[in-house]
């Protein structure tokens, strides 16, 4: 049987600037470092990288392996710093309330849904940087959140590797775990519940009724989700 992998928070590492709310977080400008933001006693975290560049990717983290003990944590450094364009990292909330390594940025018991809450914080630093072309980026899990923010970012391109399009799909995905996590579900009738509230089954059907912005997907062949 697996140990649990239950993460501490470290953001000194990160040296991250701490706001006591969205309002304070957006009563500025913010540029480059990491930004912890209180929302609802719980924070968000994000990290800006400043590069002087019109470009600014969004980065959403895939699923965490188990040896990364502490959080926040934010992908898209070493793509973003080898192109020279900013980088807008975000870090999953949900990763704070026990053991579990992907959420999908779809919010917990805590905050509610997180893309009504994190779009604003991610436009605002974009905003910050005069960002012209903003790119969503992200991995597996992290290419599930990048096409299901998408729609906040008008214009934008989404660019998804091997991305979870599909929730229901063969391999399934932990959505018990989430449900159980996240929002402290443990039976049939709040599980369904809550999954049909929080969950995007199907990021396909949104792209059905329309896209404001550009979808690129890189697939493996071999990968059906």
């Amino acid at each position: 049987m697996e140990k649990p992998v239950l993460r501490i928070r470290n953001d000194l590492i990160w040296h991250s600037q701490h706001h006591k709310s969205m309002e304070e977080y957006v009563s500025k400008p913010r540029r480059s470092g990491a930004h912890a933001i209180l929302v609802n006693n719980n924070y968000i975290d994000i990290m800006i990288r400043d590069r002087g560049s019109l470009t600014t990717a969004v980065v959403f983290h895939a699923a965490l392996p188990a040896k990364i003990k502490t959080y926040p944590f934010f992908s898209g450094e070493r793509f973003t710093k080898d192109t020279n364009i900013n980088l807008v990292a975000v870090s999953d909330p949900s990763l704070s309330l026990g053991d579990i390594n992907l959420a999908w940025f779809l919010g917990n018991r805590r905050q509610g849904k997180l893309r009504p809450i994190l779009s604003p914080i991610i436009q605002h630093a974009l905003s910050s940087l005069e960002t012209k072309q903003t790119i969503l980026f992200g991995v597996s899990g992290g290419g599930y959140a990048a096409a299901n923010f998408a729609w906040d970012f008008p214009d934008s391109f989404a660019l998804l590797l091997n991305p979870r399009l599909d929730m229901r799909r063969n391999p399934p995905a932990a959505i018990s775990k989430y449900l159980s996590v996240c929002h402290d579900a443990h039976s049939a009738t709040p599980m369904r519940r809550i999954r049909n509230e929080f969950v995007v089954e199907r990021i396909s059907d949104l792209a059905l009724q329309g896209l404001n912005h550009d979808l690129l997907i890189y697939q493996n062949i071999s990968d059906t989700t």
